[in-house]
């Protein structure tokens, strides 16, 4: 699962609007002084496709009348979701991500089905954080109580303030997010903390695979949604 957070990462900047809207079947990245890919700048990821592929959904690749239609039928659930008056406040969504110009059903695209191969440790930890419930203001979710959260593994592009600024000094990776104003800073290179060290983004460490950027994180807290 923490090598799949890299990956993850990886995909959800290389899909920003604007590169795609420059990107052919040969793009290339451009390289930073160190030559590895130089990923700086402030990145939008205004767009709607989920992290995972809802299972009406089999195919990865949309054409533009099914990718039309998926997103009119997630416009309509928001409409339509206990409680929200308001749908079309604090939402900058518009549409769904294009990758080389095809349509995306999820930001997944390994495993095939595009779902998150949890183990059954992470199945059984899922469940039991789900049947917990809400009842008490302190088992609500920390971007809930803006806390922070967004910058956490992995990045998952949120209905509003969708933008992440990446700075690179020499032999780190800093994210920023504009919502909730979340600052990670992941050191290249270095060995995880102790174990008994916790915390609700966990402990980063990342390193270079050719062009890929892996990242490895860790040492969770429990007690945070």
């Amino acid at each position: 699962m923490n090598r799949l957070a890299g990956v993850l990462f990886a995909a959800c900047l290389l899909i920003s609007e604007h590169a795609v809207a420059q990107q052919s079947s040969l793009y290339a990245p451009p390289q930073g002084s160190d030559g590895h890919p130089d990923f700086q700048g402030v990145w939008e990821s205004r767009w709607m496709t989920p992290m995972e592929r809802p299972p009406q959904t089999p195919s990865l690749v949309l054409a533009p009348q099914q990718a039309a239609g998926m997103a009119a039928a997630m416009t309509a659930g928001r409409h339509a979701a206990p409680g929200n008056t308001n749908p079309d406040s604090d939402f900058d969504l518009v549409s769904l991500a294009r990758v080389r110009g095809e349509y995306r059903s999820s930001l997944i695209v390994d495993p095939a089905d595009g779902k998150l191969p949890y183990t059954a440790k992470g199945r059984a930890e899922l469940a039991a954080f789900l049947k917990d419930g809400s009842d008490d203001p302190e088992q609500r979710g920390i971007s809930e109580r803006c806390l922070g959260g967004p910058g956490r593994v992995p990045l998952i592009p949120v209905p509003a303030n969708g933008y992440l600024q990446i700075i690179q000094p020499p032999g780190k990776i800093v994210l920023h997010t504009e919502s909730l104003d979340d600052l990670r800073i992941l050191t290249l290179g270095r060995s995880h903390g102790p174990a008994a060290i916790t915390d609700f983004i966990g402990d980063s460490t990342a390193r270079w695979e050719d062009s890929s950027l892996v990242v490895e994180t860790t040492n969770f807290r429990k007690d945070d949604g």
